[in-house]
């Protein structure tokens, strides 16, 4: 199962995967520290911080944290219901 999991995700048209070396870990934890992030939500913003891309969550916490930094969107999608939920 998790083989034809992993085929699906290596076929999903724009996927972009991103090795976490030395270089993006050091990132990862030093903006863990500074931004008051947990360990993989500091990931995705150096990640998107590396490439120079916003960064899409639906987290609010991770999107106030990260805003300092990086441009944080909203999924398209969810946005109205978001709104409505006070996110």
């Amino acid at each position: 199962m998790a083989a034809r999991a992993l085929k699906f995700i290596q076929g999903i048209p724009g996927l972009r995967l991103v090795p976490v070396d030395h270089p993006l870990g050091r990132a990862s934890a030093d903006l863990a520290v500074r931004l008051r992030l947990r360990g993989a939500d500091a990931v995705y913003v150096a990640v998107a911080a590396h490439l120079k891309i916003p960064l899409v969550t639906l987290d609010a916490e991770q999107r106030e944290r990260a805003q300092e930094l990086i441009e944080v969107r909203m999924p398209q999608a969810d946005r109205a219901g978001a709104a409505r939920r006070g996110e």
